[in-house]
């Protein structure tokens, strides 16, 4: 493979990473606790986006249970967009390979 392939290849990732980056931004996920007391929203950059609290739970008189609850639900939605992002960036051509060069 000659010099010029290699940057043409470089650019199209490129473009196909930025791509992807964007769809990310408008997929959204969500974290649920206390069976839908607390919801989280993130989109697929890892960013939380919105949070949902019902007004039973701040009726709660623990305050570490509120937390609890809040902290429940970003991880999960946490990890739900970590997964998402690994997905969606992984059909991105020669991606893949790269993070594993790289190890991400």
């Amino acid at each position: 493979m000659d010099y010029n392939e290699i940057i043409k290849r470089a650019h199209t990732l490129e473009k196909e990473i930025r791509q992807a980056r964007e769809r990310l931004g408008e997929m959204t996920v969500e974290g649920r606790a206390g069976g839908g007391l607390v919801i989280v929203y993130a989109n697929g950059r890892e960013e939380i986006v919105a949070v949902k609290i019902s007004p039973e739970v701040l009726q709660e008189k623990d305050v570490r249970v509120v937390e609890d609850l809040v902290l429940a639900a970003c991880r999960q939605a946490a990890e739900k967009a970590k997964q998402l992002a690994a997905k969606e960036m992984g059909k991105v051509s020669g991606f893949a390979s790269i993070r594993h060069m790289l190890g991400l």
